[in-house]
């Protein structure tokens, strides 16, 4: 049994989709404008009674649970299983894992002070492409913690959201703007989120695995445009207009 894809899809968020030993950038564009992995979910505490770093009193749950994984390019995985497992034990991997989250986070709260309308235009480009007007939708707010808990979102998006939040006044002001100017804006954006909402639920893909699936919908970014992304969702998500509401 090994991850399930939405078990990968978690562990490469917490990654910030980068490699934990190199630290090497594991997506990028593909041809047809997708946004593409070639990073791996490594299991720390080894899947097989032969691998390495295996525990025999873990369950099959706990093996293959996002916890017990890292997110790897092919070479970084190939080192710490198979060339040098021994320099590799289970302790300095989850150490490792857990400053490497940090840091991404730490990125992302950094480059909340440098998101401007420019970096929403740029990624709103890329979220409307092919995205026609739907009509207007009433939403009743919800709670966050309350929303949060029933969209089954960790801890780990609860920060992104929050932190997303702080930027609440300049994505309303900015789509408040654009929609002056450019009719059914705002809800062109909304219904871009939804299509891939609804398409990513259709799958099974639930809770982190679907935040990670719409955060990646605007391809591949910089650091202050995954940001912008993060802060358009979080303003989404507060409004009930993406995720479930009740």
């Amino acid at each position: 049994m090994a991850f399930s894809y939405p078990s990968k899809l978690i562990i490469a968020l917490a990654c910030g989709n980068r490699c934990v030993l190199c630290p090497k950038t594991l997506s990028f564009q593909s041809k047809d404008g997708d946004l593409a992995h070639r990073g791996e979910a490594a299991h720390i505490a080894g899947e097989q009674p032969l691998a390495a770093r295996y525990d025999s009193e873990m369950s099959d749950d706990e093996r293959n649970d996002p916890a017990n994984g890292i997110y790897l390019c092919f070479e970084c995985h190939d080192e710490i299983d198979n060339l040098h497992p021994d320099k590799y034990p289970r302790s300095a991997l989850v150490k490792k894992k857990a400053e490497h989250e940090k840091m991404v986070v730490n990125a992302v709260a950094e480059a909340l002070g440098k998101v401007t309308f420019k970096e929403l235009n740029e990624v709103c480009s890329k979220l409307l492409k092919g995205n026609s007007v739907v009509g207007p939708t009433s939403y009743d707010l919800v709670g966050l913690d309350e929303k949060i808990k029933l969209n089954e979102l960790s801890p780990v998006v609860r920060n992104y959201i929050t932190m997303g939040l702080s930027l609440n006044a300049v994505v309303q002001s900015f789509i408040e703007g654009e929609d002056s100017i450019n009719s059914g804006f705002g809800e062109r954006l909304r219904e871009g989120f939804l299509i891939e909402y609804h398409r990513a639920r259709y799958e099974g893909i639930r809770g982190d695995a679907l935040y990670e699936a719409l955060i990646a919908l605007a391809g591949r970014l910089n650091t202050e445009q995954h940001t912008a992304v993060i802060a358009i969702l979080a303003y989404l998500f507060e409004k009930c207009e993406v995720f479930e509401k009740s």
